[in-house]
Parts: structure tokens; C-alpha cells; sequence
């Protein structure tokens, strides 16, 4: 891509989705496990967006 303000997030977001569908295929389904990993694993995207965000603007 070669917009790097959206390349590191829409990385994180596809890492975060396939680690979430890579447990629910290990633990057989279980959709109550995945929940607990999906809101367990909120906090630490949403400040792995906001880093990659500072990150990318271009500074003055």
C-alpha cells in the first residue's frame, strides 16, 4: 500500500481477525472462548491503532 496511514492499521485489524478465527478453530467452536479473547484483545488493538496512527502522521 502505498498510503502508510492506513497500512499499519488495516495490518492490525487482519493480525487481530485471524488470531480470532485461528482460536475459534482450535477450541472447536467455542464461541464463548472467542468472545472472552475478541474483548480481552479490545484494549490492546485500540492502542495499538492509536500508536501506529501517532506514528505514521508526518512531522513538521
Amino acid at each position: 500500500m502505498r498510503d502508510r496511514t492506513i497500512a499499519g492499521p488495516l495490518l492490525i485489524l487482519t493480525f487481530y481477525v485471524a488470531l480470532i478465527l485461528i482460536w475459534l478453530m482450535l477450541s472447536g467452536g467455542s464461541t464463548r472462548g472467542a468472545l472472552l479473547f475478541f474483548l480481552l484483545g479490545l484494549p490492546v488493538v485500540a492502542l495499538a491503532l492509536w500508536w501506529s496512527g501517532k506514528s505514521a502522521r508526518p512531522k513538521r
